[in-house]
């Protein structure tokens, strides 16, 4: 991805934290591979990316519960990040492409 990049590209990582949903990480057939926010971190960094942005819980792990995941309801979610630390289980990491 990053000789894809032009410089100052950026790239969005997401997916489930396994330090936050441990139980239920590997009930997903492609979930292999146990990561976290900060493996995730270090594999960008190690590969020439400056980590721009880094939240370990960012979204829930899946939007199929009793809360509604319709659009104003993810609007809210996302405008109320004390919410993260709450719900979050999968984490959001922003790399970019230096020169």
């Amino acid at each position: 991805m990053r000789e894809l990049l032009t410089v100052d590209g950026r790239i969005a990582v997401l997916g489930p934290n396994f330090r936050y949903c441990s139980r239920e990480y590997f009930d997903c057939a492609d979930h292999t591979l146990a990561l976290t926010h900060v493996s995730v971190e270090q594999h960008l960094y190690a590969a020439g990316f400056e980590i721009e942005r880094v939240d370990a819980r960012f979204l829930p792990y899946s939007f199929r519960s009793r809360l509604p995941a319709g659009r104003v309801g993810v609007r809210a979610y996302l405008r109320f990040p004390p919410a993260w630390r709450l719900l979050g289980k999968q984490f959001l990491v922003i790399g970019r492409r230096g020169a």
